[in-house]
């Protein structure tokens, strides 16, 4: 497994944040796709960047499609954490 990590400053708005997404969404070398949080201040951290990310790239399930699918109880993979006992 081959992963990166792609950092942005405090400063970072929230275009260039989508711009990257949509980037690695046109990649067919990234399978998956992880934002970690939080965001910097004044990005909205629920709807432009989780809706810009490829449903089938997406890790976290915060896809509005995934997030769908798991309270349906049709998630097509399972949590990116431990599952607890």
């Amino acid at each position: 497994m081959r992963s990166e990590v792609l950092r942005f400053r405090p400063s970072t708005g929230e275009r260039e944040i989508v711009a990257t997404v949509r980037r690695l969404n046109a990649d067919p070398r990234v399978h998956g796709i992880l934002v970690q949080l939080p965001l910097p201040q004044g990005v909205d951290a629920t709807e432009r960047w989780s809706s810009a990310i490829d449903p089938a790239k997406d890790v976290d399930g915060f896809h509005p499609v995934n997030a769908g699918r798991l309270f349906l109880g049709r998630r097509r993979r399972g949590p990116v954490h431990a599952r607890g006992a």
